[in-house]
């Protein structure tokens, strides 16, 4: 569409919805093609769970995807991979695949196809014992120490009256069941953890395995060992031994997680006799547990089909040392002023046995060298009396305020400590001489009018 407007000519390009884009001579923007959805794919009529790959063929500027494969599952990748295994019985199922683009200007367009599949035979299998879901597995459990447990199976798959084939392993090594059907079967298991795997074939040529779970076993016990002091300094170790564990079945997991952020640590059965972790910061504003503020804590959980144990230390308090920081406004000072030298170290980081994080801790001032300065009245640098023990030593001022009467180049150290560490830093200032003025005339006499020529002279 043409128009012109103060003798300006543009064009604008629209689709039946909305304006695609305003187009004006020596304009640079660019009209989008409306986008075409498009789609194929090679299999048909094969099996429900064989993975059918969907290739894009649509065109557009900047696409987003919306997939719709008509039994209730969706994508938005460009080109998925689908598997369309709720199809269960022995004929043929077709599905309404439906793939909706859109591009950068909110325009989207439509591509349905109809895809066919061959239906698969149902698997579904009971037992006489208790069942559960663990790891993301189904399991047929027997919560007791028997050596020797009897399962009876069922077999309740809708399709049976097609199907044309099962096959069972039993997972712990004896002969496979094979036939053309099945009602009911029996097998034996000691204690311990089994994986049976399941298949079926179905009338229409299909097959389908299931990997089912058979535990026989007790409830999982566990202890987890306090290593004595848990109030250490971070970068240590603590080593926790994990107990009580020798009558718990194969098939227990044990997974011991710290309070820290740190990953969980995983094993099977029988689970190591110590377990050490290192922590690397400080637990103040952490809760190990509901009661202990400031702290973490360390967790095993052993687990089984049948159920679960915990055990936990807390609290486990960890210090760091503190961070030394100089507070100062400027690096260069004039001499004969005073001026201040603030103690900003982070404290808080280190915490006593009730649990509580200090807001203070020990310092002392260092200025070198040792001359060409005083300390305002009150101001101390602390004293170190042994380098080596932040508890013996007197703090300084925590405002430091010093003239400095030579000029010069000086170094002030801080010095901060706790029981964890020692760290220092510094800082380095520049003292200059106050400024003399001073200026000289090239005369100082003459007949007016007369010019005079005015040279600074001033010093620092």
């Amino acid at each position: 569409m043409l128009f012109a407007c103060s003798g300006v000519s543009a064009i604008l390009a629209f689709s039946p919805f909305k304006i695609i884009g305003l187009l004006l001579p020596n304009q640079k923007t660019e009209v989008n093609d409306p986008p075409i959805a498009d789609f194929s794919f090679e299999e048909e009529e094969i099996c429900g769970n064989t993975p059918i790959k969907f290739t894009n063929l649509s065109t557009g500027t900047s696409l987003t995807y919306s997939w719709q494969f008509g039994d209730g599952r969706t994508s938005q990748e460009k080109e998925p991979q689908h598997v369309f295994d709720r199809a269960i019985g022995n004929g043929i199922r077709n599905y309404q695949v439906t793939l909706i683009i859109t591009d950068s200007l909110g325009i989207t367009d439509t591509k349905s196809q109809e895809v066919s599949v061959k239906e698969l035979p149902s698997i579904s299998v009971t037992s006489d014992r208790g069942d559960t879901e663990f790891d993301n597995l189904p399991y047929f459990i027997v919560c007791d120490n028997d050596e020797l447990s009897k399962f009876t199976f069922f077999n309740t798959s809708t399709t049976s009256s097609t199907n044309t084939s099962y096959i069972i392993d039993w997972g712990d090594g004896s002969e496979f069941f094979e036939g053309e059907e099945w009602t009911e079967l029996t097998h034996e298991y000691s204690i311990g953890v089994y994986y049976l795997n399941y298949t079926v074939t179905g009338g229409n040529g299909c097959t389908v395995s299931r990997r089912i779970g058979v535990f026989i076993g007790s409830n999982p016990a566990v202890g987890f060992g306090n290593p004595g002091n848990t109030n250490i300094c971070s970068g240590e170790a603590l080593t926790f031994p994990i107990t009580g564990t020798e009558n718990n079945p194969i098939g227990t997991t044990y997974t011991v997680t710290f309070s820290d952020g740190t990953a969980p640590q995983i094993f099977t059965h029988p689970p190591p006799p110590t377990v050490s972790h290192i922590f690397e910061t400080t637990s103040c504003g952490k809760f190990g547990a509901p009661g202990f503020g400031n702290s973490f804590s360390a967790t095993i959980l052993a687990e089984n089909p049948c159920s679960k144990s915990s055990a936990q230390v807390v609290p486990i308090y960890v210090s760091e040392k503190p961070e030394p920081i100089i507070g100062l406004t400027d690096s260069v000072y004039c001499e004969n002023t005073f001026f201040n030298i603030v103690n900003q170290t982070l404290y808080g980081n280190e915490v006593s046995n009730n649990g509580q994080c200090s807001t203070t801790g020990k310092f002392v001032w260092e200025i070198k060298p040792e001359t060409g300065w005083e300390l305002s009245p009150g101001n101390t640098l602390g004293v170190r009396n042994n380098p080596n023990l932040p508890n013996s030593w007197v703090n300084g001022s925590q405002v430091l305020t010093p003239k400095f009467t030579v000029p010069g180049i000086y170094t002030i150290k801080l010095i901060s400590g706790n029981r964890c560490g020692i760290e220092e830093t510094e800082e380095t200032i520049c003292i200059i001489p106050e400024p003399v003025a001073s200026f000289e005339l090239d005369k100082i006499e003459g007949c007016g009018p007369i010019q005079i020529l005015i040279a600074d002279r001033w010093m620092i």
